[in-house]
């Protein structure tokens, strides 16, 4: 019954946002159809921002509270702290960072990883998943900075692979190493969760089935266990960063390697 209502709450809003009506914050009204622009949304904003009752928010940041939460019930994530544009961005430079400032280098030599672009793959794999556990304890907020770094990773990844289209000969073997991948990603994150909440040993198993097992070097021990540890380092050194840090000034964020890899 609460879902009906929260419905039937949303619905008139939904519709008004295809029509390009905004919402008045002051006196609680809408603008009538006189009062607005009769194009479309973009210049319906910008006539809020001379309008002298409304403030320059659209509907959505001026829903409340229950209002978007309610709205997550039916898969519509609305920002609860930050403005959206402001998520989107760091998405952007979030997954940059893992691309441009992880020392991959460094990492093959200690973990014993090889030089391909599978490879590469699965190590940034690992890196999402450890901003994800971060990004996961701050609602709808992270999960929207989950959410859009994860498709623009996905895309990228697309892109990536069309460029070896020629080399690779047939666009559905593409399909099917995307496919291999989206598959792959999920079987990361289940075995990453369940270690790292274990023991190393427990841990160690885990980055074994999903890193190691592709890998083609023949990896020692003490490989894996240079992995457990930079991978332990490096959870903990997001965990102690505010959410703030990682939506406002993302580009400060970097990612250390232990003093032994060095």
């Amino acid at each position: 019954m609460s879902c009906l209502k929260t419905f039937f709450a949303l619905h008139p809003i939904m519709r008004l946002q295809n029509r390009g009506f905004c919402l008045a914050n002051l006196s609680n009204r809408w603008i009538t159809n006189a009062q607005r622009p009769k194009d479309n949304f973009l210049q319906c904003t910008n006539f809020l921002k001379n309008y002298p009752l409304v403030s320059n928010r659209c509907y959505a940041t001026a829903l409340s509270e229950k209002l978007k939460k309610g709205a997550y019930r039916f898969g519509i994530i609305l920002p609860s702290k930050y403005k959206y544009r402001h998520l989107e961005d760091a998405a952007y430079v979030l997954l940059n960072s893992i691309y441009m400032k992880v020392q991959h280098t460094k990492l093959r030599e200690n973990a014993g990883l090889e030089d391909s672009f599978n490879m590469w793959t699965r190590v940034v794999f690992v890196h999402l998943w450890c901003i994800f556990m971060r990004l996961k304890q701050e609602g709808r907020d992270g999960e929207i900075v989950i959410r859009k770094m994860t498709n623009l990773m996905w895309n990228d990844l697309n892109s990536r692979y069309d460029k070896f289209q020629d080399e690779i000969k047939e666009r559905l073997k593409v399909r099917e190493i995307m496919k291999e991948n989206y598959n792959a990603i999920h079987m990361f994150f289940a075995f990453l969760d369940e270690g790292i909440l274990s023991g190393d040993a427990q841990f160690a198993s885990a980055l074994w089935s999903t890193i190691y097992e592709s890998n083609t070097y023949e990896a020692e021990a003490w490989h894996v266990e240079a992995l457990v540890h930079y991978i332990r380092f490096v959870t903990n050194h997001i965990d102690q960063l505010e959410m703030e840090e990682l939506i406002l000034k993302p580009q400060s964020l970097e990612w250390p390697v232990p003093s032994e890899f060095l």
